[in-house]
């Protein structure tokens, strides 16, 4: 996967998340008008299944998009020693969240291509 696909995907779930949050406040004020009509408030639990389904699709792409992004500077960068040190381990200790995605995406099946 080239870096142009793992942007384009960060764009679109940054595109998805726009949207649901739009969603979320059109559908607030839905919540409100029906309050002032005394109607029976709607509920809208897809709303927030769409949110959780989303999550892990975003943390792992934005996580390798950012990774791949910082990847040669870690390498090939000026290094001042302390400053560069807190750069890498603040990257290294949010790269780490990449394994924890055995568990969100069990179905997965890691190959070695």
């Amino acid at each position: 996967m080239n870096n142009d696909e793992m942007k384009n995907n960060t764009e679109l779930l940054d595109r998805l998340d726009t949207d649901l949050q739009n969603a979320r406040d059109e559908l607030d004020q839905i919540n409100h008008e029906e309050v002032l009509l005394e109607f029976e408030q709607t509920a809208f639990p897809q709303l927030q299944v769409m949110f959780q389904t989303k999550e892990p699709y975003e943390k792992l792409w934005k996580t390798a998009y950012s990774f791949t992004q910082k990847h040669e500077k870690w390498l090939n960068g000026a290094r001042s020693l302390p400053l560069y040190f807190c750069i890498v381990m603040t990257g290294i200790k949010t790269c780490t969240l990449v394994h924890c995605f055995d568990r969100t995406f069990p179905d997965y099946e890691c190959r070695g291509d």
